[in-house]
Formats: structure tokens, C-alpha cells, sequence
């Protein structure tokens, strides 16, 4: 007789593993579990979606340069702050473009805290054009120039 399939039952696949951006993460050991969701998400309010909305930011918006990325910052807005991602073919395939797209996003979303804490700091859009080397770079480095380019925005 063949055995029941059971889905909980033997070894997972190889590819089942918790992705980048499954649940809150951060050094928030003093906010209760709730307060620390609020303080991580990375609402769709807060994301640029529209060609132009891009367009405005790359128009009118001041360029950061890192090693890792390149950053347009924009000043003025009302709902802020916005983040929006480009990442060009010229990274490789669609694959990779995607797991540099989802290390940007997940550094971006774990350090916009600062930002929306910061005075000023609701008040900007933001366009990240990652570089190759983001795919390779501890998380730590990458949240690091994160905050810088956070930091610069809102103090110029």
C-alpha cells in the first residue's frame, strides 16, 4: 500500500529557506513586538511606483555616490519619505537583478526608521540604482551606507 503524502512530513526542500524580508528584524530588543513591526514595515505608501514619480526624482533630486549604490535624493514632498529601486540589465539576469533589488530593500527598510525619526526626514523621495558589488557585501556594510546617504540627505 503506498504511504499518505503529508505535507509537514520529511525533509524540506532545498530551496525553502526564510527570505530577506519574511517578518521584523533589527536590534529593537527594547520595543514590544508590536511596536517594533511598526517601527521596520515598509508600507506601499512609502515606496515610488510611478514612472513619474522617478522621473521627478531624477529631474530635481541631488546623486549620492557609495560603492555599492547610487542614491537620487529629492527634498520638498508632502508624504514622504518615498523610496523607489532601479536596477538596470547591465547587473546580470533577471534573477540577480532581483536578489540585488530585494538586499537594497531590505537594508533601506531595516535603516528608514532613522529617517522618518529624523527632523525633516519625512519630507523626501529617494531612488537607490544599486552596483554589483551590493550583491556581495555584508548586510551590515550595506545598512551602514544606507544611513550615511540618510543622513547626508537630511542634513544638506
Amino acid at each position: 500500500m503506498d504511504a499518505l503524502f503529508c505535507p509537514g512530513d520529511g525533509q524540506k526542500a532545498a530551496g525553502n529557506s526564510a527570505s530577506a524580508t519574511s517578518g521584523p528584524s533589527g536590534s529593537a530588543s527594547e520595543a514590544s513586538p508590536i511596536e517594533s513591526r511598526r517601527r521596520f514595515r515598509f508600507p506601499k505608501t512609502s515606496r515610488l511606483l510611478r514612472r513619474s514619480d522617478f522621473q521627478r526624482v531624477y529631474e530635481q533630486g541631488a546623486r549620492w555616490n557609495c560603492l555599492y549604490f547610487s542614491a537620487l535624493c529629492r527634498a520638498g514632498v508632502e508624504n514622504g519619505p518615498r523610496i523607489g529601486f532601479t536596477v538596470g540589465k547591465a547587473l546580470g539576469e533577471a534573477t540577480t537583478r532581483n536578489r540585488i533589488r530585494r538586499r537594497m530593500r531590505e537594508a533601506v527598510r531595516l535603516e528608514l526608521w532613522r529617517l522618518r525619526e529624523a527632523q525633516g526626514g519625512n519630507s523626501w523621495e529617494f531612488v537607490f540604482q544599486p552596483r554589483k558589488p551590493a550583491l556581495e557585501v555584508s548586510m551590515k556594510r550595506l545598512r551602514g551606507e544606507v544611513e550615511k546617504v540618510f543622513r547626508k540627505c537630511v542634513a544638506s
